[in-house]
């Protein structure tokens, strides 16, 4: 797999830190590839009141917890799911599926 596009993961901050309400801290920034969202995951998603827009693959196992965001080609999508496993060569690597938000979040 060819990790060729930069994703960055964030999450809504503590109610008790300095930034505002509807801003996003950065946790960590990765590299990734873009899978495709073929109808059987869209509409699984859709019949559990979700939608999957986007279909990432992270390498390693990574501690990504589904009420994250990230940041991907200048959009803001929300982590539905998170799943781990192996890929085709047997190295561990992490799935993402993402839903665009359809508001605008700030970031630090």
């Amino acid at each position: 797999m060819i990790y060729d596009k930069p994703v960055s993961l964030l999450s809504m901050p503590d109610t008790t830190g300095i930034p505002s309400p509807g801003c996003l801290v950065p946790v960590f920034d990765a590299w990734c590839a873009e899978k495709t969202v073929y109808a059987k995951r869209f509409w699984e998603a859709v019949a559990n009141g979700s939608r999957v827009d986007k279909l990432v693959e992270l390498p390693l196992h990574r501690d990504v917890p589904a009420a994250g965001y990230a940041r991907l080609g200048g959009h803001t999508y929300r982590v539905e799911q998170t799943q781990t496993g192996e890929d085709g060569d047997g190295l561990p690597v992490t799935w993402l599926s993402l839903m665009r938000m359809e508001d605008a979040y700030d970031a630090y």
